[in-house]
């Protein structure tokens, strides 16, 4: 029977504008993670991305994202959609990078459930997972200077459910897909419109938005303000799971018996 169950980071002091890989082991059971928190605040901003040893996959499968885009705080957790599964005896990877220019002290958690083996077989048969992609931030001088930065799909097609974003002033967004006719918005909408955060992201309802396998996801950014304004968007959802390759693995398993 599932349980819950957490992993943390610990608190890590990072340094300034320099790359950090924690490894967190997981014990000898299946683990779904299904939401991530700041346990503590951070004393700046940084990039993060989050991934499993033994799948060699990152639930950030496109890059780095800035932790205020996927990091819920402890009363307000940023949900996984479809989850994200590690393996017993796995490794949760934080790769971890400042932002900030100075030392930064952060502090994050992965919350979730064991599974016995026969969960882990069902949750694989859904035939999905989370996935995060975000641009990189974009900076834009002039009112109506645009941007249109794009982000370039796996092998695996994946479903848009929400959207995060972070920006100094506002903006319009229109989002296209090179593998699908039409755009996400009828009219680009502004973004104090859709302005979500990691713990009240903005939702996409019905289905979400379909990306092809291999797609490029176009984002159309059009700045309002005659200043200098920062800008990053982060969508999440839910990618195709390769499900005859992943039984497989966890079928072999079944020779190492899993204990608690």
């Amino acid at each position: 029977m599932a349980q819950a169950n957490a992993y943390s980071s610990g608190s890590q002091s990072l340094t300034a504008n320099t790359p950090t890989e924690v490894r967190v082991p997981i014990r000898n059971r299946f683990f779904l993670a299904t939401s991530l928190t700041e346990e503590v605040a951070p004393t700046g901003r940084y990039t993060v991305s989050i991934g499993s040893m033994k799948r060699r996959q990152f639930l950030t499968q496109g890059g780095v994202i800035r932790d205020n885009l996927l990091l819920g705080n402890g009363n307000e957790p940023f949900y996984l959609f479809g989850g994200f599964l590690f393996y017993p005896d796995d490794e949760i990877i934080f790769q971890l990078d400042d932002l900030s220019g100075s030392t930064n002290t952060v502090h994050l958690a992965v919350h979730g459930r064991d599974l016995t083996i026969e969960e882990a077989l069902e949750y694989i048969k859904q035939g999905k997972q989370h996935v995060s992609y975000s641009i990189a931030a974009q900076t834009i001088t002039t009112n109506g200077g645009i941007a249109n930065p794009v982000i370039r799909g796996r092998d695996r097609g994946w479903q848009v459910r929400a959207l995060t974003l972070t920006n100094t002033s506002d903006f319009d967004l229109q989002v296209e897909s090179s593998g699908r006719q039409g755009t996400l918005f009828a009219v680009p909408i502004r973004a104090n419109s859709i302005n979500g955060t990691p713990n009240r992201p903005y939702l996409l309802f019905g289905d979400g938005w379909r990306v092809e396998p291999r797609s490029q996801l176009i984002s159309y950014i059009t700045s309002r303000v005659g200043t200098s304004n920062t800008i990053a968007v982060a969508y999440h959802g839910e990618e195709t799971l390769k499900v005859d390759y992943e039984l497989a693995r966890i079928e072999k398993l079944r020779v190492q018996p899993v204990t608690a």
